[in-house]
């Protein structure tokens, strides 16, 4: 009767052992699976500093081509444009300028065999802060120049386009981001603007 009583209890009650040896291996697989390996984490971490410290330093110039992915650009023209900005149209007003307005021309080709599009590049300073082109931009753009909006890029057909960006006075080491032009890519190169 003991025996039938021992063979009908809990199995993790009857199993002390074996129950904290499979709840163990239970939860270094949870572990793992979600990255706390700290192992892993340690090694990783060298390896990643060193991934940005080489990206950091390297950078393009002005009239260098720059192929990121399947895109090549290449940075033509840097203007500073001062503090006030003329329209063309003689019907707006002048633009002010907190700090400054840089106006920069880009030659960009898709060398991909699919259209790509692309709002824009950013520029980031030294201090790594980051600026977008303004948003009245093509109010101010000179006659004959493209601004960059929402524009398709067929293969292989090269376009020129001209962003003006408003960046504070103080600003310095200016580097224009171009990307891959991917919807989730993430791939940046930095073409220094000499300004």
């Amino acid at each position: 009767m003991a025996d039938e009583k021992h063979d009908k209890g809990n199995w993790f009650k009857r199993h002390k052992v074996w129950t904290v040896i499979i709840a163990f291996v239970v939860l270094a697989g949870i572990g793992s699976a979600m990255g706390t390996d700290t192992a892993s984490v340690s090694t990783d971490e060298p390896a990643k500093s060193e991934e940005k410290a080489e990206e950091k330093e390297q950078t393009y110039g002005v009239n260098e081509p720059v192929q990121v992915g399947d895109v090549k650009w290449t940075v033509t023209k840097v203007e500073n444009r001062g503090t006030t900005l003329e329209a063309g149209d003689g019907f707006t007003e002048p633009k002010q300028a907190a700090g400054k307005f840089i106006q920069v021309t880009y030659k960009v080709e898709n060398l991909g065999k699919e259209m790509k599009t692309t709002v824009g590049v950013d520029l980031e300073d030294s201090q790594e802060r980051q600026f977008t082109p303004i948003d009245d931009g093509f109010l101010y753009i000179p006659n004959g120049e493209n601004l960059y909006i929402l524009d398709n890029l067929n293969p292989n057909v090269p376009s020129d386009f001209v962003q003006i960006y408003e960046i504070p006075a103080d600003a310095k080491g200016l580097k224009a981001r171009v990307g891959n032009l991917e919807a989730f890519g993430n791939e940046v190169k930095l073409i220094n603007l000499g300004i």
